[in-house]
Order: C-alpha cells, then structure tokens, then sequence
C-alpha cells in the first residue's frame, strides 16, 4: 500500500465514494431485493407463468460494507437459473481468477473503478473535493492511484470483449446467461459516463436481439437488466437501443405481462430510456404499455411506471395527439390511489396533456369528456385523502384554469362540484396564512393561481367582443342562477376576509376582480343574501384608503355594480357608513395626483395589473401598456355621486348627514366643557351636564340606527371624549381628574341588568375596534426567504448567523469635518443589530483627532462631580437586590446558547423590559450622548430600532407590497454617518398629553394605579394618523377604567362618606362590573401579528416590524393570549433555527395551556436528594441558572429518569417553597399566597435565608415558564401585580387580607370625613360622633401601632405611636398600608425578581395580566 497520511487519504476515498453512492443504491434495490418484492405477485400466476429463479444469481456486494463494495468482481456469483443448463466450469474459474487478482490493493480497485473510462478527466472532478489539498502529478501517491485507475480500465475492458465474445455465441444459452450475469455486474458498477459510445454501440444490438428471446426468460430479463445498467452507464447508450429497435420490444413484453419479473425490468429500463428518448417511446406506444397492467406490480413498480410516462410527456409532440389522448382515462383512474407519489406523477402527465392541448378546443371537451376535471377537482378538495405538496396543488388550479379558460363545459362541471367550497377552504388554510402576503413563493403561486382561477370562472364584466366562449358562460349563469348563488355565498366572504387580513396589491386586485363579477352577474336576491353578514361599506372604505390606481378603480366599479342591484337598501347605509363621503374625497384632484403610478409592483413587475387576471392571458409583456388613466378615478366617482346621490340628498353640507351634525355639535359641546372643567369645584358643577351628554351618547350606540364607524371617526366623538378625560393635563389639577375618572366608571360600568353584554362599555369599546380596524395602516412585512440561510457578519461583532446578512457601506457626511473616513468598503452587517450597537463599532474607528482634543481641553468631569458631591464610588447596602438583579441578567444576556440575540447589539437590552423604562428621563439624557448619527436615503435612523426595521419602514412607507421584492437582500446600503445635531427633535409623534406618576403618587399614595397609565408609546414607526393615535390613546384609557373599575368605585364612595352623602360605613362596599378583557382584543391585529410572526426570519424581536414591540409594549390587550404566548417565546427565549425553518408551513394549533417554551432541545441530567428537594434545587439553579439548557432530575437511589421525574420534581419543591416553617408568607386567607412582612430590624441571619428562598422561587419560576413546566404553587393575585411591576394600594389589601382590607378601607373614610368637617369648621362634639367607628370611638378600640397579625412588627416607636386614636388614624392606615404592601415585603419581592432575572428579564411578562400570568404558571384550573 502506498504511503498516504490518513486525512488526505480517507478524504479521497470519500470523495470515490460519494460519487458512487447512487449507483450502489440502484444495486441494492433492483438487485438484491428482486426475489422479495416479486414473492407475492408470482404466487398468483400460473404455474407455467412464474419467472425463472434466474434472480437468484445475484451478487452479494449489495448488501456489503463500503470497503466490500470497492471490489465488485470478489463477490460471489452465486448459481445459475434451475431452467438452464449450468455455466461451463472454465467461465467460474476465470471468474474466480479475476476476483482473486484484484482483492490485493482495495483502494486502487475502488479508485480504478471510478476512473474506468473516464480517462485523465476523473483528476480534475476528484481535486474539487479537497480543493486546496490537490494531489501534483508527480506526487508519488497520484502516480500510485492512476497507475491503479489503469490496470483496473484494462482489466475491464477485457472482460466487456469476453462477454461481447460470449453474447455472439447463440449456441451456448448458457454462456450467455452467464455473460449477462457479468455484464450486470461490471456495469452496475460503472459511474455514469465511464462506458464508452463505441462499447455502448456494440453492445446495444447484441441487448436487443437477446431481450426477444421469448423461448428463454432467464437471458430476457437478464438483457432487459443489463439494458437498464447500460442506461445509467453510458449517455448515449438509449440513443443506440433505440435504433436497435428496443423500445418496441419493451412495449411487447409489457403488453402480453407472461412473466411479472420481466415485466417489471422492463418497466426499470423503460423508465430510463423515456429521460433521453421520450418522443420514441410515445411512437411506440410506451404510454399505454406502462400503465396498462400497472395494479399488478407493487407501488414502487408502479411509481417507476408513472416516472417513465412523466418523462415522455415531459416533451409531447403537438401532433398527432392520438398517441396520448388514449392514456388519459388511465391517468384519471390513477388519481384515485392512495399513493401520494403515484397520484402527484399521474396529475403530471395530466398537466403536461392540458399543456399541450389547451390551443385545441376539441381536444379539450376530449379531455374534459373523460373526466379530468372531475378527477382533479375532486382531488383538490383539502379535505381528501390525498395531503398534496404545493407545488402539485398549484400546478393542478393552473391546470383548472386553463380548462375554465377555454371550455365551458369545464366551467359547468366546476361549479356542479361546487368549486366555490373547495376553493374557499383552500384559501381559509393556515398554510396561506389566510391572503397573504405570504412568506414563501409556494404560497404566493399558490394564492394568485386560486384568483386567477376565480377570475376565468366567470365571464368578465365588460367587454366591445363577446365570443362564443363567454356567451356560453353567461347562459350557464342564466340557466343555472342557483351556480352563481353558491358561488358567491362561498367566496365572497372569503376574498373579503383576505383583504382585510393586509393582502398586497396583486392580490388585493384579484380579490376585487372576482367580486366585481359575482356582484355584476348575481340577482338582487342572491346578491343580498351574499352580503348580509358581511360589512361590505368598511370594506369598501377600506379600500378607498389605498393608493393604487387600479385598486381604486375596482373599488369604485364594485360600489356601483352594487349601487345598481341593491341602491333602495345601501345607498342610506352608505351615506351613514362613509362610502359617499370617501368617493367625494376621490373626486379631488390632489387626491388622484398622490395616487401611484399604474404600473403595479405585482408579481411579476413587468406585468401590469390589467393584465394579471385578465383572460386573455397570451399578451405579451411588451405591449401590456396600462389602460387606466388617473382623471379616470375623477370621471367614475363623479359619476357614482351624481346618479345615486342627488345633492338634495346629501344635506346641506354635501355628504355631511344630519346624524353627524349633531354628533359633531355634541362632541363640539363636550371639548369646551372639558375646557372649563380643569378645576375639581368646575368638575363637581359640570358632572351631571357631563354624566347627561354622555348617557345620550352611549343611548346613541345602543339604538336601532346605531352611531356608524364613519360618524364616529368624522364626528370628533373619539377625539372629543380623549380631549375630557385628559382636560388640562393630570398636573393642573389632580382630583379633577380622579373625579373624571370615576364619572367614566360609573357611567360605562353600570346597568340595570347583570349581563356584562348590556355595559355601556362594551358598545362603545366594539365601536373603537371597528374604528382601529377601519383607519390602522400597520402592514405585515415578509422577508421573502423561505428557508434562513447561514451568514458570517463583523459588524457590530464577528460571528455566524443563522440568518441572511446585509451589505453596507459606511460613509462620511460630505460636510462632516471632525469624523475620519470608513475605509473598509462594504462591511457585512447583521440585520438584527440595533443602530446604537453599529454606532458603538463604527465610533472607536472613526473619531479621528476629535476624541483626543476633547479630552485635553476637558478634564474629568466625572470625577469632578464625585469630589464636589463628595459621593464615594461605591456605597454600601444591607441588601442591594438591585445590583444583584442587573449583574446576573447581563451575565444571563451574555451566555445565551444557541440562538441569536433578541435584540443584537442592545447590550443585553430590550424594547418589551418596561421596568427599565422607568428611568424614562435617563434614556432621554442617553440619546442626547448618542456621538453618531446615521441617515439612510437623507433620513436619520432612530437608534433603538434595528437596521432591518429601518429598512422595512422605509420600504413600507414608500409603497404597500413591500414584501413583494426580494432584491433587498442584494441590495448594498449606504449609510451616512456625522456628527449629531446639539437639539434633537422627538422622531415620535406623540399626543400632548402627559402624566406625571410622582405627582399622583405623593397626592394620592393609595391610587398608585395612575403610575401605569399611558407608560410605552402609543404610536408605529409608520404615518401614523392622528386618528389611529386617538383611538390607541382612548382604547388604553377604557381598558384600565375596566381594570381598576374597583379602585375608582370605591375611591368615589369614600369620597362621598367623606362628604356626607353616604352615612353608613356599610355603603362604602362596591360591586363593580367589569367587561370580559377578550373584548378588548382586537382581531385584525392579532391576525396581523400572527402572520408576521410566521415569517422564517422572525427569529428575534428585532426581526419584527417596529408595530408590533411598540403596540406589545403600551396596548398588549389588543392581542389575543395566544398571539402574546407567541410573541412571549420570540422575545424572551428567541426561535430555534429549526422551528424558524419550519414555520412557513403554517402553525394551526394555538398553544395549550401556557406551553410557550422556546424549545430547548438540549438536556442536562441532575441528581436530586428527595429529602432535602430545596437543597438540590439551590445548587442546580445556582449551577444552571443561566444557561439555556432544559432540566432533566434522577432521583439519589431511584432508577428512572426523564419527564416523569421531572414533573415530580417541580412539584416536589412547589410544595417545600410553602412550608409554613420557613416564614415567607402570610396566613392562608383562601386568596393565595403572599410574602409575609418582615421589618428592618428582624433577625439579619435568618431574614437573610429567607431572601435566598425567594431568589430560588424566582429561579424556578422562571425555568419552569422556560421548560414548559408547571408549578403548584396558588400564588396571590397581588404577589402577581408586584411581579408584573405594578404598585399596590389600599383597594388592592382586600386582596391580600380581606378582614384588614375592609377595616383599613373604612378607617380611611372616617379619617378623610373628619378631616373635611374639621376643615369646614364643625364642633368638637359633631367631630366626635362623626368620627366614630359604627358606634364606637376609635380610641376604645384599644389598637396599637403593630401591624395586625404580626405584634413582632413594630409600625412606629414614640409617645405619640403608642395607641391608635382619631387624630393618629390615617398615619395609622399609611403605616399598615407600607408594612402590608411596601417596605415590609419589597426585600422579598426584589430578591424573587433577582432569581428570575438570573433567567431571562422578568419584563416579558409585563405583556400578561396578573390571571394569565397565573395560566402560563399553574396552567388552566379545573374548575
């Protein structure tokens, strides 16, 4: 053996052997499992009919190693057939010579092989394997492996003389079958191209004179074989088997079917024959031979079968077409199977005929006679029993379409089986992620073959030439109206729904094209019964809010059509929903010159939209020229105006009705009374004006003739009840606002009936939906990749992505003088990279001289700062839970395995942790510090968003199928890069609105609810219109009214005992109503988000749209708790590249319970102690606290591991972390648990275990919502407003303790009620009576200053804190409220979020409300 380092050796063999794998498969299936596969099959021929048991002599290297297969001619060749003579004794013997002569050098016989007949070229194919370890020629090791290739091409090449000499011989039937045998061998062996033409040639008539040797089945099926390996061998070999007549002898031996092995070899050689020589095989009629006895071979025979017919109707002639029309019905029957291989080649063949044919109008009535359409439409059906892949679907609605296009009795067939459904469950499936836009090109095709398809089905509308075909489908229609009927009833809710889902442009127009038809050709009957539970007028205002010519166009031709069959019914209902109005605003000018150019951005760009889903589909893109001109829009809606309504009509102010007059007197009414309604007293005076207005409102959304979206939009209702909420601004006065707050609740929150369905509310909260879904604009941006592909980026890190990067060149602002040059060209930069993580990379390389003459001219100013304030650098804490926390999370945000960044380049940030948006004025003071600015297309990027957003903002702004276009990930980027400007302007439009919480919370300590109000951003990265805002900024508003309707009610009756107009403390008890919170969900943006988080590339947060973290960040009530579980696993956890992979196929299935973990795929094994459970848990969380691993427990002693244990284990410890004995919550009142107080003087040791207690819960917590785990620990409602950052009150005790929540709340109100009667001047003796607690003066109650239930807790020390009394009372209630709710368990409450934070940020939860947070915990209860 020569000398060869083994990795330069090992990676050659491979290299040998990849090349040769397919034809050693090929072996192994058509060799070695003959006799199997045929057992069954020969057991029901007759006796004379069963194959010889030539198959018996096969070889046996099939089945052997890769090193066995290195030596094809040492395997054993077995016996011969038992129906034939033995082989002469010499042929084994020379056999037998051969094979031991070339078994001494195993890899020189495997490279020989390779090399056979492929002469010097096989050196340049086999160096690309290693490329730079290419082997010289005068390596000594290459001359050894061509010295091997060379003896093992002679060797062969004797042999192929030997077999051609033994082929001659007709007189020893036995040599020849023995020839064969070999022939077999050596050529099953041959890479592809090895044989030469001249063997091939010589070997093709001896082939084919032996395969019709009838009177020896043994040589035919050895010929047939050998024939087949020939195929693979050699290129031209089909060319010379076909001059020699083959295929005809194939077809033979496939239609008389004597022996079933023989068939099926013909079948294996047919098949190779039909990929070089298709048209001779059809000539010969190989179609109806292949599938003519097909049920009687096995499903992989009958696959090659169908693979042989595929191949010849891959190029069929176009005349005549008798020779496979007659294969047609045979194709059909095919398409009943429940092979799904067998059925997608059959419908194949049959899209390939329909091809061919489709010009020939009598062909296609043939086609349609025989039942394609029916096969195929039934098989459509997503129901059916056959799953078909994408592209075969698709292929098959072309196919529909094409038949729908040039037959109509294509088309009565079609809506006989009604299509409509079919095609309406089709475009309903979450693999179509309901319209678009989609993110794979699969379902693009998909989605724009079903419009087309719609579009064909019907006539077309108008039209100077009407042929014979339209004419035929008008009749149909007329004939036949119920047709239509279904149709419609099917379809048209469907298009609309797509539409409304955020469909693109195309498809958009598609939709509008179809039900421009059905509305043109349906009856007014039929046509209302169509439309009833659609809201066609939000529809069609929707539509008139695009941009595009054509679709305004459509829109405008679907509003008339409509006008024209049902204007009695909706020309009143247009006028109140705003559909005249919005043709009014169309008939601008300066509306129709902001309108984009006609050319669409479609599919296909070259394309225009008039020609899409036209049918006439055999226009060249040349002269599709638009026909659409802009003053058309002008022209049409002038004319819908004018005909169906007149100007008397329309009202004194055009299309302004007298329902919105009014309204907008009212709204006017309401502004200037929250103009003067700044003060509490002005408040107090206005509230029954105000309480009446808005009674009449709600009493408007009630009646019969309801207020419309459009009246509601149009009458400033929305903005005007905003304008009285927040009047003046929480810091002119807040007990007016308080008082507003509560004349809300009481109104909206209150009904004679007990059903929540009757609240004021609710209706007008339904309307604002309506209203978001009208006038919202947030799109849904696909990212065009079907499957993530790796990337290496260097900025701002270098590392490996499992994403696309993008390029981008850095350069200097022209006027920029104080910055140096980026000279590295264009820089491969992560998408997801925040722009302030690529200002942190690029800063250190462009500063220039500027950064060193600063600080020669500037001093430390930091340092300065500490000598003046004379602050030490650290300051010491008992317990800095805080420090704690902020430490370990970076620690967790720097080991995260396995996934990208949830935000790269954010250090460890994230758009979605609210609770560090508290320091709102510390990130103001950041940006000012920002040292770059970067601007894209002359518009500065906003730093916390990412590169990726930026683009799709811009792409979205600039026009709506921005996920249309794939260039822009070829696309090189320029962004420039300067000096920030000293003055930066907010690039958020936000409402003028402020709140201040620390003045409501020092006014008011126990509201501190109000801190939660308008906290995040209201508004998109988009155009945000101001009534979208509004409507966001009420929406927030109504959604805390109902979450703290308690607070506000019982606020109001403390005030009102303080005031004297409630007498008994009795009274102060409240029974607010409340709204289902799923009614503030809004489904078109959860739909929305639902699909964007469907996108392969929506693998961190800062893959998404900026609408979506925004609008998840300040309204989360506006998605559905599954959407939030969604979104909850991205942005905490990421996706793995798998799931990503996967997840354009549609994700139907909601999660269960709270299974929202990110999929952890990889395990670590603990031991744990069963008797001391807590002890394991500390030390596996303090091992595995941060890693993204999954927890798998064994238990010391115990055999068994996996999920069982697993489960137990977090049981086990959820009920240890309750065990009364250690001291960490309060006594079991039935309302769950809640950290007990403990004062700042208790036991330092003991206090100090406790807290390492409550960092593990925050640990297991937090690994369990990782894990997909459930805990069993009954956890407060209140313990959960603290975890989600909430601040609790005096109305939130009554969940803690409801006994001391009512004392404390009625203490309060005979505290406030003196001190307004001392204020007022009143008598001690009235002071007294008045102030006493039912009855009893608080002094004889005999109350100390400790916290009820806990007499250890000292609440205040001193003469005056000895007992409580009147005038102590309300220090009293503060004290308790503090030691209940603040100091006495804030310890507790950091340390539980320090563990958690050790896991993942605990702001991901603040998405969650506290009930859900519960359900993500414990799961769903059983009760």
């Amino acid at each position: 053996m020569f000398p060869l380092k083994k990795s330069r050796c090992s990676r050659y063999l491979s290299a040998l052997f990849k090349r040769k794998g397919r034809l050693r498969k090929l072996v192994r299936k058509s060799m070695g499992n003959r006799s199997h596969e045929r057992s069954d099959a020969e057991d029901e021929l007759p006796a004379d009919k069963r194959s010889c048991s030539s198959l018996d002599s096969r070889p046996t290297s099939s089945s052997s190693s890769p090193r066995a297969l290195s030596n094809p001619s040492s395997s054993n060749m077995g016996t011969t057939s038992s129906t034939s003579s033995p082989p002469p004794q010499s042929s084994t013997s020379q056999r037998n010579s051969t094979s031991s002569s070339s078994t001494s050098t195993p890899h020189s016989n495997s490279t020989g092989e390779t090399a056979e007949g492929a002469g010097t070229d096989s050196r340049s194919e086999d160096d690309s394997y290693y490329e730079s370890d290419d082997l010289e020629e005068d390596d000594p090791r290459y001359s050894s492996l061509r010295r091997a290739q060379e003896i093992r091409s002679h060797e062969d090449q004797g042999k192929f003389g030997v077999i051609i000499t033994r082929l001659i011989d007709e007189a020893d039937c036995s040599g020849q079958l023995v020839a064969l045998t070999e022939l077999c061998e050596l050529l099953s062996f041959s890479t592809e191209g090895s044989i030469s033409n001249a063997l091939s040639d010589q070997l093709a008539p001896l082939l084919a004179k032996l395969a019709r040797q009838e009177a020896y089945p043994d040589v035919m099926l050895m010929a047939f074989r050998s024939i087949t390996y020939l195929c693979d061998a050699s290129p031209r070999a089909s060319a010379f088997l076909v001059r020699n007549d083959i295929v005809p002898a194939l077809c033979e031996r496939l239609i008389a079917i004597e022996y079933l092995d023989v068939a099926e070899q013909c079948l294996q050689a047919l098949e190779k024959i039909s990929r070089d020589q298709p048209l001779a095989c059809l000539a010969s009629g190989a179609i109806l031979a292949a599938l003519g006895y097909i049920d009687f071979f096995s499903t992989s025979v009958q696959r090659t079968a169908v693979s042989a017919v595929v191949n010849i109707c891959r190029k069929l002639p176009s005349e005549p077409p008798a020779m496979f029309m007659e294969a047609v019905p045979r194709l059909c029957e095919l398409l009943q199977y429940e092979d799904r291989q067998l059925v997608e080649k059959a419908a194949t063949c049959l899209m390939k005929i329909v091809e061919r044919v489709k010009n020939s109008p009598d062909m296609m009535s043939v086609l349609c006679a025989q039942g394609v359409v029916n096969q195929v439409t039934h098989l459509l059906n997503i129901n059916g029993r056959i799953n078909l892949s994408k592209p075969i679907y698709t292929g098959l609605i072309v196919l529909l379409t094409t038949f729908a296009s040039g037959s109509a009795d294509a088309v009565r067939i079609l809506f006989e089986l009604n299509i409509g459904r079919i095609l309406r469950d089709t475009l309903s499936s979450s693999d179509l992620v309901n319209g678009l836009p989609s993110h794979t090109v699969d379902n693009c095709n998909q989605v724009r073959e079903i419009l087309k398809l719609l579009n064909v089905i019907l006539p077309p509308v108008s039209g100077d030439h009407v042929d014979e075909l339209i004419a035929n489908k008008e009749r149909i229609l007329v004939d036949q109206p119920a047709f239509l009927h279904k149709f419609g009833t099917n379809v048209f809710p469907a298009l609309i729904e797509i539409i409304n889902s955020g469909a693109n442009v195309p498809t958009c127009y598609g939709c509008l094209c179809t039900i421009n038809r059905v509305i043109h050709f349906s009856k007014p009957d039929q046509l209302y019964d169509m439309i009833k539970d659609a809201n066609i007028t939000s529809f069609l205002i929707g539509m008139f809010r695009k941009k595009d010519l054509h679709i305004l166009v459509k829109a405008l031709q679907v509003t008339e059509a409509l006008l024209q069959k049902l204007s009695d019914i909706l020309m009143c209902s247009f006028a109140k929903e705003g559909v005249l109005f919005a043709i009014n605003s169309l008939i601008d000018a300066n509306q129709a010159s902001s309108m984009s150019d006609p050319k669409t951005f479609g599919v296909e760009a070259s394309k225009c939209l008039c020609y899409t889903y036209s049918d006439n589909s055999v226009a060249s893109s040349e002269s599709e020229v638009c026909t659409l001109e802009k003053d058309y829009i002008d022209t049409i809606a002038k004319h819908i105006s004018m005909t169906y309504f007149p100007t008397e009509q329309q009202g004194s102010d055009g299309s302004v009705s007298d329902a919105l007059r009014n309204l907008r007197n009212v709204s006017s009414e309401l502004v200037n009374l929250a103009n003067t309604s700044t003060s509490y007293d002005t408040c107090i005076q206005h509230e029954e004006k105000f309480s009446d207005m808005l009674l009449h409102v709600m009493g408007q959304l009630s009646s019969e003739e309801s207020i419309s979206l459009f009246e509601l939009m149009e009458g400033g209702l929305i903005n005007a009840l905003l304008t009285y909420f927040l009047a003046g601004g929480v810091s002119a006065d807040l007990c007016s606002f308080h008082k507003r707050l509560e004349i809300f609740a009481r109104i909206l929150l209150s009904s004679s009936d007990e059903a929540a369905a009757e609240l004021p509310l609710l209706l007008l909260v339904q309307k604002l939906q309506g209203a978001l879904s009208t006038v919202e604009t947030f799109p849904v941006l696909g990212s065009n990749v079907s499957k993530l592909r790796d990337s290496y980026v260097s900025v701002p890190h270098k590392q490996q992505t499992a994403y696309p990067s993008l390029k981008v060149l850095f350069k200097k602002a022209k006027e920029e003088e104080e910055l140096s040059d980026y000279s590295r060209g264009l820089v491969a930069v992560d998408p997801f990279s925040s722009v302030e993580a690529i200002e942190q990379y690029l800063w250190p390389k462009v500063k220039g001289k500027m950064v060193a003459e600063t600080k020669s001219e500037v001093p430390d100013q930091e340092n300065m700062k500490k000598e003046k304030d004379g602050t030490p650098d650290c300051v010491s804490m008992d317990i800095d839970l805080r420090e704690i926390s902020s430490d370990k999370v970076a620690a967790s945000n720097e080991e995260d395995v396995g996934k990208p960044p949830l935000s790269a380049g954010t250090n460890g940030t994230d758009e979605m942790d609210i609770e560090k948006s508290e320091s709102g004025a510390a990130s103001d003071i950041e940006d000012d510090t920002h040292k770059l600015a970067f601007y894209l297309e002359d518009e500065e990027l906003d730093h916390s968003a990412t590169l990726y957003q930026e683009i799709l903002r811009r792409r979205a702004i600039s026009r709506e199928n921005v996920g249309d276009d794939v260039k822009y990930w070829c696309k090189a980027y320029s962004l420039t890069y300067k000096r920030p400007r000293q003055t930066r302007l907010s690039s958020n439009i936000e409402r003028s609105y402020s709140m201040e919480p620390d003045n409501i919370l020092s006014s008011q300590q126990y509201m501190p609810y109000f801190s939660s109000l308008f906290v995040g951003k209201l508004v998109s990265d988009l155009d945000l219109t101001s009534s979208t805002n509004d409507t966001l900024l009420l929406l927030k508003s109504l959604e805390l009214i109902n979450e703290f309707s308690y607070h506000l009610m019982s606020h109001e009756r403390v005030t009102a005992f303080a005031e004297g107009k409630i007498s008994s403390l009795d009274d102060i008890k409240v029974s607010a109503h409340t709204m289902s919170q799923n009614e503030f969900v809004n489904n078109k943006l959860t739909e929305k988000l639902v699909q964007q988080l469907r996108d392969p590339l929506s693998v961190c947060i800062g893959a998404l749209p900026l609408w979506c973290t925004q609008l998840m960040s300040s309204c989360p009530f506006l998605f559905s708790f599954e959407a939030r579980c969604k979104f909850f696993q991205l942005v905490a956890f990421g996706r793995p590249q798998n799931q990503a992979e996967s997840s354009s196929q549609g994700d139907s299935e909601v999660p269960r319970e709270r299974r929202v973990s990110g999929g952890r795929q990889s395990k670590q094994k603990f031991l744990v102690d069963r008797l001391n459970v807590l002890d394991s848990a500390t030390k596996i969380m303090e091992t595995y606290e941060n890693h993204k691993v999954a927890l798998e427990v064994e238990y010391i002693g115990e055999v068994g591991t996996g999920l069982g244990p697993t489960i137990e284990f977090f049981t086990l410890v959820s009920r240890a972390i309750q065990d009364t004995d250690l001291g960490m919550w309060r006594e079991s009142s039935g309302l769950g648990l809640f950290p007990r107080p403990w004062s700042l003087t208790s036991d330092g040791a003991k206090f100090g275990d406790l807290v390492n207690k409550f960092v593990l819960l925050g640990q297991l917590v937090a690994k369990a919502l990782q894990d997909g785990r459930v805990l069993d620990i009954p956890l407060s409602r209140s313990f959960y407003s603290l975890v989600l950052g909430k601040e609790l009150g005096l109305y939130d005790v009554k969940s803690v303790d409801s006994a001391l929540g009512k004392s404390l709340l009625e203490f309060q109100a005979i505290a406030e009620r003196r001190r307004r009667l001392k204020s007022s001047g009143a008598e001690d003796a009235d002071l007294e009576i008045e102030s006493a607690f039912r009855s009893t003066r608080i002094e004889d109650l005999c109350l100390d200053f400790s916290l009820p239930g806990y007499p250890d807790y000292i609440l205040a020390h001193g003469e005056d804190h000895e007992l409580v009394s009147i005038d102590n009372l309300e220090e009293y209630v503060s004290l308790v409220l503090d030691a209940t709710l603040c100091a006495g368990i804030s310890r507790q409450v950091e340390a539980f979020k320090s563990g958690f934070n050790q896991v993942f940020p605990i702001g991901h939860l603040q998405i969650f409300t506290e009930e859900e947070l519960e359900q993500l915990l414990c799961g769903e209860s059983d009760l």
